[in-house]
């Protein structure tokens, strides 16, 4: 399996993927860029494009939505309340961000209705669906 990077119009790079995931002490970021550095030297590298996110009974979002297609983009932009902060606690969950980080007490809250104690479902998902850059138009998705 080829490694993913990110382009830098896109929302992540693969820099701050690995920042996100070992960002607890500067010794495991120094871990985390020597794996990358050992990663990228064995693997030819691909770009990706996030393309959409799929959402399940997440937060804000009730039931399955579709968000996207999503062209190359550096900002999320809208009114008060339009759920814009939710969208990008979707892509910061599906991509391995503790729930500490999404400004919910625990798992459960993520659960549409959940923080006002009427759950609408007893599961959530969000889905990433990436495109593949190299012209074959692979789609690859990450579901949590």
């Amino acid at each position: 399996m080829s490694p993913l990077n990110f382009r830098p119009a896109s929302l992540f790079t693969f820099q701050a993927i690995f920042s996100s995931i070992f960002r607890v002490t500067k010794q495991k970021k120094l871990n985390a860029n020597k794996f990358k550095m050992a990663y990228e030297a064995n693997n030819p590298s691909t770009a990706v494009t996030l393309k959409y996110i799929e959402l399940e009974n997440f937060k804000s979002y009730k039931g399955y939505k579709k968000l996207g297609p999503l062209p190359s983009f550096v900002a999320v932009i809208g009114p008060n309340g339009s759920g814009k902060s939710n969208f990008m606690d979707a892509i910061s969950f599906v991509m391995g961000e503790k729930t500490s980080s999404l400004r919910v007490r625990r798992l459960a809250d993520l659960i549409h209705g959940a923080s006002i104690n009427r759950p609408v479902a007893n599961r959530a998902s969000v889905t990433a669906v990436f495109e593949r850059d190299d012209g074959s138009g692979q789609l690859i998705k990450f579901t949590r």
